[in-house]
């Protein structure tokens, strides 16, 4: 019987630097296949491609805390990731559980969550990340 991951932490480490985020998606990894076409058949045949696809994750997190993909003059579509990056999932004994990587990447889009005069939510940032593949180590 296989337990599920129902209580969890997670951080983010960016080269040496641990930063937390309250959520991020888009982890996950996809092939492009290829397709051979044999005589006499009447459907291609799918074999696995050569190489992965890129990918995109998106960290959010509240404003006002410490960032570390914002730099000094604010964030900025097309700043290069250059460090390796790694998403540490832990179990509440503080045990890691799963890790996923990637070794470089870059900002391909910002934002912040919608301003409401009527609505005391707390601003979030959003980062979306391209990065040519993630692994888990």
């Amino acid at each position: 019987m296989h337990e599920l991951l129902n209580v969890y932490s997670f951080f983010v480490t960016i080269g040496s630097l641990n930063a937390g985020f309250q959520k991020i998606s888009g982890i996950g990894s996809s092939v492009e296949p290829e397709y051979i076409y044999e005589g006499g058949q009447l459907y291609p045949y799918p074999v696995i491609g050569s190489k992965n696809k890129a990918g995109r994750i998106t960290f959010e997190k509240g404003h006002g805390y410490f960032n570390p993909f914002m730099g000094k003059g604010g964030f900025k579509a097309g700043t290069r990731i250059s460090q390796p990056c790694s998403i540490i999932i832990k179990d509440k004994g503080n045990k890691p559980l799963r890790v996923f990587a990637f070794d470089s990447g870059f900002i391909v889009s910002w934002e912040i969550s919608e301003l409401d005069a009527q609505n005391g939510g707390v601003m979030i940032n959003k980062v979306v990340i391209e990065h040519g593949g993630i692994y888990e180590i």
